[in-house]
This record gives C-alpha cells, sequence and structure tokens, in this order.
C-alpha cells in the first residue's frame, strides 16, 4: 500500500531529473528518450501494483466474509 502512495513522488523526482542536467552533452533527443521511458515506467508499474493490491484487497475481503459467515 505505501508504495503506491510513494509512486507519484519517485515520478515527480525522476520527471525533474532532466532539469537537474547541465552542460551540453545532453541533447534535447535524450531527454525527450528519458522522459517517455519514465513514463512508460510509471504507466507499467501503476498498472502492476494496483493489480497486486486490488488481488490482496480480494483476498482480505475472503477472508472477512469468511470469518463472519463462521460466526
Amino acid at each position: 500500500m505505501d508504495a503506491i502512495r510513494l509512486w507519484p513522488i519517485l515520478g515527480v523526482i525522476c520527471f525533474v531529473l532532466p532539469i537537474i542536467w547541465t552542460g551540453a552533452a545532453k541533447s534535447n533527443v535524450g531527454a525527450m528518450g528519458y522522459l517517455f521511458s519514465v513514463w512508460a515506467v510509471m504507466i507499467l508499474g501503476g498498472a502492476l501494483l494496483s493489480r497486486r493490491l486490488r488481488g490482496e484487497a480480494d483476498a482480505q475481503s475472503a477472508n472477512a466474509l469468511k470469518e463472519d459467515t463462521e460466526l
């Protein structure tokens, strides 16, 4: 649960990195490629975290339902 809360903060940090880059050695093409890669990883990672949390929530609700029916 904490990972999904920290995911947007990690994304902001990763998106800000090209602003911190200095010097002529870094090209705009490289920065755009980096931003696209971060964007794709953020989407895929968010989907995987969401799926994992949904599975845990379903398991918890099933356990709670099972405990209620046993009483």
